[in-house]
C-alpha cells in the first residue's frame, strides 16, 4: 500500500494533478445532480443544481417546459410510450418464436384492434353468455368485425381518480390470449410510476371490484413502471422479447 501511495505521489506534477482532480470532484457533488431520463442508455443524466431543482419540480428538461398540466401531459406520454413498447415486444417476442418454432408461431396480426358496434355501454352485454360459456376473447372475436386502431386516439386521463383509460373497448390480439382494454391505468407523479391494473381475458368467470368486469384478473406487470418527467418509460421491449423467447423454449425443452 505505502509502495502504491508513493507511486501516486512521487512526482510535484502528479502531487498537483491529484488535487486539482479532487477539488474538481467535490466541486462537481456541489453543483451538479443526476436525474431520471429513460430516453438514455443507462436511465439518467448529469444536470446542474438548477435544473435539479426544476426537475424535482416537475419540469421537462428536453421540452423546457412543464408537461403535467398541457393537453398532452407527462402521462399521456407515458402510456402512448408504453403502448407502443408493448407492441414492440409482443411482435419480436412472436418472431423470435415463429423462427425456431412454427408450430408455436402466432399466426394472428398482433395489435390493437376496435370491434365494430361495440363501446363501453355494451361491451359487457356483448361479451357475458360469452364468457360464461367459458370461451375466451380470442374465440369470441372470432366472428365479429375487428379494425386495427391506433389506441393512442382514444386515450383519456382522470387527473381525479389518477386512472387513464380508453374511450372505446380496445382488443390487444396477442400470443396466448388477446386481452379487453378499457380503463385499466393507474398513476402516480409523485412515485412516477403507471400500473396497468385489470385485465379481461374470458378465461374463466368472477367478479371484479367494478360490477361489469367479468373474466379474470391477471397483474402481468408486477412492477410498476416507471417514468421520467418528459414521459419517457424504463421499458426494454428487445430485452424482454429476449428473456420472453428464453423462458417459452426453457419451457419447451422441459417438456412443458
Amino acid at each position: 500500500m505505502k509502495n502504491l501511495f508513493k507511486k501516486l505521489f512521487d512526482t510535484k506534477f502528479k502531487k498537483i494533478s491529484w488535487f486539482v482532480a479532487i477539488i474538481t470532484i467535490i466541486l462537481c457533488l456541489g453543483f451538479i445532480r443526476t436525474v431520471p431520463n429513460y430516453s438514455k442508455k443507462y436511465g439518467f443524466e448529469i444536470v446542474s443544481k438548477e435544473d435539479y431543482r426544476k426537475y424535482q419540480q416537475g419540469y421537462c428538461l428536453s421540452e423546457k417546459k412543464y408537461l403535467r398540466n398541457l393537453n398532452i401531459s407527462d402521462i399521456h406520454k407515458a402510456i402512448w410510450q408504453f403502448l407502443d413498447e408493448n407492441l414492440k415486444e409482443e411482435i419480436l417476442y412472436n418472431k423470435l418464436i415463429c423462427e425456431q418454432d412454427s408450430q408455436g408461431c402466432y399466426k394472428d396480426e398482433i395489435g390493437y384492434y376496435e370491434i365494430e358496434n361495440i363501446t363501453l355501454e355494451n361491451w359487457y352485454e356483448a361479451f357475458y353468455k360469452e364468457f360464461k360459456k367459458g370461451k375466451r376473447i380470442d374465440d369470441i372475436v372470432k366472428n365479429m368485425k375487428l379494425q386495427k386502431v391506433n389506441p393512442k386516439d382514444y386515450l383519456i386521463i382522470d387527473e381525479i381518480t389518477n386512472t387513464a383509460g380508453f374511450s372505446k373497448p380496445i382488443i390487444f390480439k396477442k400470443r396466448y390470449t388477446s386481452i379487453l382494454l378499457d380503463y385499466d391505468f393507474f398513476y402516480d407523479r409523485h412515485q412516477h410510476i403507471i400500473m396497468l391494473n385489470h385485465i379481461k381475458t374470458g378465461d374463466n368467470i368472477e367478479m371484479y371490484k367494478k360490477q361489469y368486469y367479468f373474466g379474470r384478473e391477471i397483474q402481468i406487470y408486477p412492477k410498476p413502471i416507471k417514468f421520467d418527467n418528459c414521459g419517457n418509460i424504463d421499458y426494454d421491449a428487445e430485452k424482454q422479447a429476449k428473456e420472453d423467447a428464453k423462458r417459452y423454449f426453457d419451457f419447451v425443452k422441459n417438456g412443458g
